[in-house]
């Protein structure tokens, strides 16, 4: 059994109409299952960084800010009103929100400096994860394991 016991909010972008601006719309998720890898690769030259992260949300037991929906990327992206949906894309930002602590509600849009300036501050933990890569396990077998993954560094 995966331990689904931290909550997350989701940045997902979109391009303004009127700005012509990449902006991000927040959706708050608890119950999502979190593991981190901190490392180091090293070689004769350089040394750097090596983290990950993965995430899973799951279908069932996973609890989405105003009751939002999932929908695919692109349906996503071509919404004009996106307020009751969310999505997963590789280049969305998601910020870890400290053990114990609820998931404040966002609404509204983000500039990335925006998103970035949030992590690590207030409840939220850590650097923000960009998303590199993610599945969508919610199309085969019984809905209690289905799930979302998330890679990301």
């Amino acid at each position: 059994m995966i331990t689904a016991d931290r909550a997350i909010i989701i940045f997902n972008k979109f391009v303004d109409s009127e700005s012509r601006r990449g902006m991000y719309a927040p959706t708050a998720i608890t119950n999502v299952s979190y593991y981190e890898s901190v490392g180091m690769v090293q070689n004769d030259i350089n040394r750097s960084q090596s983290d990950t992260f993965r995430l899973r949300i799951p279908y069932m037991e996973a609890d989405f800010q105003g009751g939002r929906k999932y929908i695919g990327n692109p349906e996503w992206k071509s919404l004009a009103d996106r307020s009751g949906n969310w999505t997963i894309a590789a280049g969305d930002y998601i910020l870890l929100v400290k053990q114990g602590e609820a998931a404040p509600e966002l609404d509204g849009e983000y500039t990335e400096k925006q998103v970035k300036d949030l992590a690590g501050t207030g409840v939220f933990c850590g650097p923000e994860i960009v998303i590199s890569s993610f599945a969508d396990n919610t199309v085969r077998g019984s809905e209690y394991v289905w799930h979302w993954r998330i890679g990301g560094n």
